[in-house]
């Protein structure tokens, strides 16, 4: 929430500035945010006011859209690595991502055009399949035809694993924050009544999180083959299967890069 509210803080000043302003125009509204906001900048002259980095919080809840999230960043780790997270389980690695994305449903970011503009560059030709046609004004700020639509990545082809891995250091840990802070922006589909009520420190209740439909960019689906090399999507797995996967996963991912991590399971999804 606090990361919505945030990025919503920067976007309305950069509307403003984005306007015909004159000089004083200018320093008025530089001056205003920075002092209603002064956490959000660096202190500087009004002319050259730099916005400071947002980071999301350090807990990472992990629900139905970020476990997807997970296991599609593993799929740029070379074979060998990911030939033994799968071990356990019966099935190969990923075979076929589909990511979809709709900047209709939540806080537009810098951030999250530049994503999916590496996400349509790793696909490649012809496996972007654009929906919604972008206004003129989303055009002129991000250089973006279209709103809504399907990116496809055919990691049976060699050249699409290569640039998932080069394009994104082959670090699969800062592929998933990144597309984990787009999902953030979701936010914006709460409702008025849900979000002012996650404003107040002292709130104690439970807010139903948007369908993955409603969420800026969403793994559509994810493909694997069986031992029998039938293709199996991810919604036909059963839960254990599901979960299994889901532990094998975040534990690979969140070591990726030999930082600390603890993980709080809930002994009730192995119930099953």
């Amino acid at each position: 929430m606090q990361y919505y509210q945030t990025e919503s803080i920067r976007l309305r000043r950069r509307k403003e500035l984005s306007k015909k302003v004159n000089e004083e125009q200018f320093f008025e509204i530089n001056n205003k945010y920075l002092e209603r906001y002064p956490e959000l900048f660096d202190r500087g002259y009004l002319d050259e006011l730099k916005e400071t980095s947002s980071s999301i919080s350090l807990l990472r809840y992990i629900d139905y859209d970020s476990s997807r999230l997970a296991i599609a960043s593993l799929a740029m780790l070379p074979a060998i690595e990911l030939d033994k997270v799968f071990e356990p389980f019966s099935y190969k690695p990923p075979e076929r991502i589909v990511f979809h994305y709709d900047l209709s449903t939540g806080q537009i970011s810098d951030d999250t055009i530049a994503d999916l503009k590496l996400l349509i560059r790793i696909a490649g030709d012809g496996n972007h399949q654009p929906r919604s046609r972008a206004s003129e004004e989303l055009y002129e700020r991000f250089e973006l035809d279209y709103t809504s639509g399907d990116i496809i990545f055919d990691l049976t082809q060699i050249s699409v694993r290569s640039r998932f891995f080069e394009l994104n250091y082959g670090q699969p840990l800062t592929f998933f924050n990144r597309l984990f802070k787009a999902q953030q922006l979701g936010v914006k589909k709460w409702g008025v009544k849900n979000t002012n009520a996650l404003k107040k420190d002292d709130f104690f209740g439970s807010i139903k999180k948007p369908l993955k439909t409603k969420l800026p960019i969403v793994i559509r689906d994810l493909t694997f083959k069986n031992i029998q090399s039938e293709i199996v999507h991810y919604d036909n797995l059963s839960d254990g299967e599901a979960q299994l996967l889901e532990v094998l996963s975040l534990a690979k991912l969140f070591s990726s890069d030999d930082s600390k991590a603890l993980f709080l399971l809930d002994e009730r999804c192995f119930s099953r």
